[in-house]
């Protein structure tokens, strides 16, 4: 699970489709296209080394309450992150 400010988010996006926009939609699908090419990289590059692991498409939530919801209970792993001084978190988990 990726955890992204508005802010990130939002450059994220830009740097993929090469402008900037505050279309929520657009900016949750960009995303989600982005954690899908890093998700089927990272399985490639394990497969490479004979490790098989399962990935679920990406899903997408306009709130963190929802996907809080998801992770409720679960144990993993979390990693603190940053980009320009925005702070968001990756979790990996089951």
């Amino acid at each position: 699970m990726l955890v992204f400010p508005l802010g990130i988010a939002k450059k994220a996006c830009e740097l993929l489709i090469g402008e900037s926009t505050d279309d929520k939609e657009m900016i949750l699908d960009t995303l989600a296209e982005l954690v899908n090419i890093v998700g089927g990289k990272v399985k490639t590059l394990l497969a490479d080394e004979h490790i098989s692991v399962d990935i679920t498409l990406p899903r997408t939530y306009h709130n963190v309450e929802g996907l809080l919801e998801v992770a409720k209970g679960k144990k993993g792993v979390q990693v603190d992150l940053s980009f320009d001084n925005d702070k968001f978190l990756f979790f990996l988990t089951r």
